[in-house]
């Protein structure tokens, strides 16, 4: 459902069992607003990601054989073995973020090991400093690197352990955060990285995530505290985010 706002004590009604109700008025892309660039569910059985967006900013071109539909923090998740397998989207990205330009990117990650477990990454074909956008995580951190202009959150990892990690910058400041809570910020000189050489998994240096990846998505604005926070605490615990009351009937 879209909801226009939410606080702690909103109450809002569902419509269920109306026999008059015969027509279909869901609309799964609707949920996501006109700033999405792309966002995965990650629930494909092969074939690569397809885009829950209007954007239709698919990762259908696959390296490798990675494993799909593992358990995953939000339903399945893909598998990626950390040598020789991630994806690509099938096209230039639509509705991306300027090359300066503000943005979030999101993803839950589950390790099975860690060594510069690379996320997700675009930019120039050789970048020089500030030419790319990359997130990476190791055993010790979570980073989102511009090439040589870097942004390190200290973190302690855990290998098979689901953690969300976001990345924001508003145009002056650049912010990380594990699992809701921010763990590094910055204020970076501006950063020119291009709309190219996208990758989910690796980048374009060879360095691949080795593990389970859920619901990445990106962004062009800064989602901000509040936004990361809730998104967080709903897919971490979703029975302690919300209670079912009882039915009203009439």
């Amino acid at each position: 459902v879209e909801i226009a706002s939410l606080n702690n004590s909103s109450v809002f009604y569902m419509g269920v069992g109306d026999a008059a109700m015969t027509t279909d008025a869901s609309n799964p892309a609707g949920a996501f607003d006109s700033n999405y660039t792309f966002h995965l569910n990650m629930e494909d059985a092969s074939g690569g990601a397809v885009d829950s967006t209007t954007n239709a900013n698919h990762f259908s071109s696959v390296t490798g054989t990675p494993t799909y539909q593992q358990t995953g923090k939000v339903g399945y998740a893909i598998d990626f073995d950390g040598s020789t397998e991630y994806l690509r989207p099938g096209a230039t990205l639509t509705n991306m973020t300027t090359n300066a330009g503000a943005y979030t990117f999101r993803a839950w990650i589950n390790a099975s090991t860690y060594a510069n477990n690379v996320i997700f990454f675009y930019g120039t074909s050789s970048p020089s400093a500030s030419e790319a956008n990359g997130f990476a995580a190791s055993g010790t951190a979570f980073v989102n690197y511009w090439i040589s202009n870097d942004l390190s959150g200290s973190v302690t990892n855990s290998t098979s352990t689901w953690y969300l990690y976001h990345a924001t910058y508003d145009g002056t400041t650049r912010r990380v955060y594990r699992n809701g809570t921010q763990v590094g910020s910055d204020t970076p000189s501006a950063r020119n990285s291009a709309n190219s050489n996208t990758y989910l998994g690796s980048n374009i240096y060879g360095n691949y995530h080795t593990g389970l990846i859920d619901e990445p998505s990106f962004s062009k604005v800064d989602r901000g505290a509040g936004w990361i926070a809730t998104e967080y605490a709903n897919e971490n615990d979703p029975a302690a985010f919300y209670t079912v009351g009882s039915d009203l009937l009439g």
